[in-house]
């Protein structure tokens, strides 16, 4: 039988995964860790009461996260009015053709 030395877990994301995908991961893992909590017999005792506190926080940091990260691609990309200021409209004249309309603007994008 072949036996595996060092460490099984894996560090680092794929080039495939979102951004945010680990802390989706962690948000689903945290939210089966308070249902448990709040399901469980202890749920009304001080400790009980203490650990659903403790995974309630938990969640509340990692959505804060996202909130972080949704807003930070937002503010990052261009509006689409600042990316059409950036598209410019030249005339083009074409030969034997001055009163033509058909191709007589070219739009350039950069």
């Amino acid at each position: 039988m072949i036996q595996a030395t060092g460490s099984s877990a894996i560090s680092g994301t794929t080039g495939t995964s979102t951004p945010t995908a680990g802390l989706d991961a962690q948000l689903a893992r945290y939210g089966k860790e308070l249902s448990e909590c709040v399901n469980c017999e202890s749920a009304k005792t001080p400790e009980g009461k203490e650990a659903i506190q403790a995974a309630s926080d938990k969640i509340s940091a990692v959505k804060t996260r996202l909130e972080e990260i949704a807003v930070a691609k937002t503010s990052s990309r261009p509006a689409p009015s600042e990316a059409k200021s950036e598209i410019g409209i030249a005339p083009v004249s074409v030969p034997g053709s001055a009163n033509a309309t058909v191709g007589g603007l070219l739009d350039v994008f950069a």
